[in-house]
């Protein structure tokens, strides 16, 4: 009996290379197609880390499999694809980085079509934002072919709704929201990405979140699966200690400065906070004006961007990682504070709820109130003696996340659509 042929397309990276590390090969024959991949062959990777930065080299580092054969990898528009990832790094206001994407979407997402034609792969998996070109050509082509889309974050026509409630909430804040997320607010773009959803025959989600934003777009919830992600938690180390008492409390946020994740919020529950019981530490890009935060008198540091590999170092020396993001399929940073034993505030529109019991490794409240981040973080100033244990909690929440549940999910998830539709066990 033959082997159903799989293909994992994307234009970037995200979590597809996860994904097709997951692919029980011994049952599948799995392709993967990007544009940008470190192997051994490239001319192109070896160029760019010929004349790049150690940062932008450990960039390129990232852009490969350990687990993934080269014959299995294929690259399409590779230069496009890194031209894009300059834009992505370089591009502050994102408007030729948007640009580049929707160019490059319909060319690699038509020449991934032409290819699962022209080779009779059985399913396509491509990746929200990035199918729409490729599902209306397989549509059109070839009806055979199975179309999943998975989607690392909520539909952008249901996060529309929560950034225009948000600009009215926050009017300080409105034009800096809209500058994170312009990209998310054009109508035309927005049918787009519900047509793309429509278009799909399954989706792969991380969260109830994220499955909620695309029922409510019109998608059956039946063509939909909750498939959490894996954490690699060997590389956050567990070291906190339990006898702390009356000590400053460190929040740590790894959001920068985005009022998309929540930051207004959070900023002014933490300027209630009584003055020398806490600090709050800001990982990421800050572009936050002196204005705003002229406004914060209270002990705020802002520590700008880091590698990903000096997180657990921050995390390890922070008490209470906060997650009131206004819309987030999954919540890796949220995830990572988890894995090194911090207990999470996170709000009720990230995919890391799924893992939150109040009280026990963390709180959820509501996505954009003050009052109750105000309140949860005031808990933990008044409760230090329960962080050690809420964490040792959030730790073992962790845990479960291991990457051979991710790919027994993803394995049994296939199989279910193949059956379903192929009738093929």
């Amino acid at each position: 009996m033959k082997k159903i042929k799989i293909l994992i397309a994307h234009p970037g990276k995200q979590h597809s290379i996860q994904f097709a590390e997951a692919v029980n090969i011994s049952k599948f024959d799995m392709t993967y197609i990007t544009t940008v991949y470190d192997s051994k062959k490239s001319i192109l990777m070896r160029l760019v880390k010929l004349f790049s930065s150690s940062k932008n080299k450990q960039r390129a580092n990232a852009r490969k499999s350990n687990i993934l054969k080269d014959g299995q990898v294929k690259t399409f528009y590779s230069f496009i694809g890194l031209i894009r990832i300059f834009l992505a790094h370089y591009d502050k206001s994102l408007v030729f980085f948007h640009k580049a994407t929707v160019f490059l979407s319909k060319l690699f997402g038509e020449k991934v079509a032409e290819y699962a034609i022209d080779n009779n792969v059985d399913v396509v998996v491509s990746y929200d934002t990035f199918s729409g070109d490729l599902f209306k050509k397989l549509s059109k082509n070839n009806q055979k072919i199975i179309k999943v889309m998975d989607a690392s974050a909520a539909n952008l026509a249901y996060q529309k709704q929560i950034f225009e409630k948000d600009m009215e909430l926050t009017p300080e804040y409105a034009d800096k929201l809209l500058s994170e997320v312009s990209y998310t607010m054009e109508d035309k773009r927005n049918k787009l990405y519900i047509d793309e959803a429509k278009d799909a025959d399954y989706i792969i989600v991380a969260s109830e979140f994220s499955k909620r934003s695309y029922v409510s777009v019109g998608v059956s919830p039946d063509k939909i699966f909750v498939c959490p992600y894996a954490i690699d938690i060997a590389k956050f180390e567990y070291k906190k200690v339990r006898n702390r008492k009356n000590k400053e409390i460190v929040f740590t946020f790894l959001g920068g400065t985005k009022q998309s994740k929540g930051l207004s919020y959070m900023l002014d529950a933490f300027q209630k906070l009584p003055r020398g019981k806490a600090r709050l530490n800001i990982v990421g890009f800050d572009n936050l004006s002196l204005d705003l935060k002229n406004k914060y008198t209270n002990e705020i540091h802002y520590l700008g961007l880091k590698l990903h590999s000096e997180i657990p170092e921050i995390l390890q020396n922070s008490d209470v990682v906060l997650f009131p993001s206004l819309s987030d399929g999954f919540g890796f940073a949220a995830a990572e504070g988890m894995a090194t034993g911090c207990p999470v505030i996170a709000s009720d529109n990230s995919g890391i709820c799924d893992l939150i019991t109040d009280e026990v490794n963390g709180f959820i409240v509501k996505t954009q109130s003050t009052d109750e981040l105000y309140n949860k973080m005031m808990w933990f100033i008044d409760n230090q003696d329960k962080i050690f244990d809420m964490g040792l909690a959030a730790r073992k929440s962790i845990e479960s996340l291991t990457r051979e549940k991710y790919n027994d999910n993803i394995n049994y998830i296939l199989s279910k659509i193949i059956k379903e539709t192929m009738g093929e066990e």
